[in-house]
């Protein structure tokens, strides 16, 4: 920024002085106003020592300038609803002494965007979308629309995210009696939270409102968790289904018109011989219909197992998991593709 003003008391003919039109001195061998930035922080290396620091230039017109550089730190206040494609409005106010009615603030916006277009997207992580002051008599508020690039976040924090959300729907294609299920669940569910932490440190502190990051890592957490109790659920249940209780076999619910027709026996000679090894048990079984009951009840055992109640929680769940991850997805992909930086004008 360049702020400059007319001393009357510097004025000289160039030609009286050899053709000099110019002169660099300091802050404190000149008139300076009592100009200064009401909300910066103390460690701001911006008129840190105030005004007699600074190199000043002096024309041959009277008129004193110099360039407002160096670090400038401000607060502004952040709302993280929208990130990692979140833009903000920060301020910077400046202002002149309020017991001096002769010092008067005058932006000149031709003179105080050079270079604008330059600098505006020099950030590694910001872009400066547009710059625009409100104008007062002794106070001028400069404020900057910056706007959050999301390039960084997403393939550092989403893409991870995402990959881990699609690991998590192989869980429920992984064998229960292998035992693998629920340790392979709870990594995936360890991952994420480590990811939701690094999110979180990013992000500043805020109770109001719940960032759409933060809300994508809630639902893909929740489906996490889902699978880890699937797993659960299904390694208990399965194997103690599947298991028989003091060695007697377990008995099979049969239709009134097997049983009516005669075909219990057969049934029970086939159960006999899927447990019973010795020989005695296939000269029991033998009759004319051993072939056609056995696959009669291969067919029933098959049809039992495939519509239990545990096969189809776990597709119950698989669907539910599966619903979550696609609902956040789909929200994250909304925020990230709207405009976010609202229209400002000039003010």
């Amino acid at each position: 920024m360049y702020l400059t003003w007319i001393d009357e008391y510097l004025i000289w003919n160039p030609r009286d002085y050899g053709g000099l039109d110019y002169l660099t001195v300091k802050g404190d061998e000149v008139w300076t106003p009592d100009f200064r930035i009401l909300n910066k922080k103390v460690d701001s290396a911006v008129l840190k020592d105030g005004m007699t620091e600074e190199t000043f230039k002096v024309l041959a017109n009277g008129t004193v300038g110099f360039i407002l550089t160096g670090e400038l730190k401000t607060r502004c206040d952040v709302d993280p609803e929208k990130f990692p494609v979140d833009c903000h409005e920060c301020e910077v106010i400046m202002a002149v002494s309020l017991f001096n009615n002769h010092q008067v603030l005058k932006w000149d916006g031709e003179r105080s965007f050079i270079h604008f277009d330059v600098v505006k997207d020099a950030h590694a992580l910001w872009s400066m979308e547009r710059v625009y002051v409100i104008q007062a008599h002794r106070t001028l508020i400069m404020k900057l629309v910056l706007k959050r690039l999301p390039e960084y976040y997403l393939y550092n924090i989403v893409f991870p995210a995402s990959s881990l959300s699609l690991l998590s729907m192989f869980t429920f294609f992984i064998p229960i009696n292998g035992g693998e299920r629920v340790s392979f669940g709870m990594t995936i569910y360890l991952t994420f939270m480590v990811l939701m932490l690094q999110v979180s440190s990013l992000l500043p502190v805020n109770s109001q409102n719940i960032s759409t990051i933060g809300k994508y890592f809630l639902q893909l957490i929740s489906s996490s968790l889902v699978a880890i109790f699937n797993s659960v659920v299904m390694s208990y249940f399965g194997n103690a289904s599947m298991m028989p209780r003091n060695g007697r076999i377990q008995p099979h619910l049969l239709p009134l018109d097997t049983i009516a027709n005669g075909d219990f026996k057969d049934l029970v000679c086939f159960e006999t011989r899927k447990n019973d090894m010795n020989n005695e048990a296939d000269d029991k079984c033998q009759n004319p219909q051993e072939n056609k009951n056995i696959n009669k009840m291969a067919s029933y055992n098959g049809r039992r197992r495939n519509c239990n109640l545990l096969r189809v929680f776990d597709w119950v769940t698989l669907a539910v998991c599966f619903l979550v991850s696609a609902e956040a997805h789909i929200e994250l992909y909304l925020v990230i593709n709207q405009e976010t930086c609202p229209s400002v004008q000039e003010q």
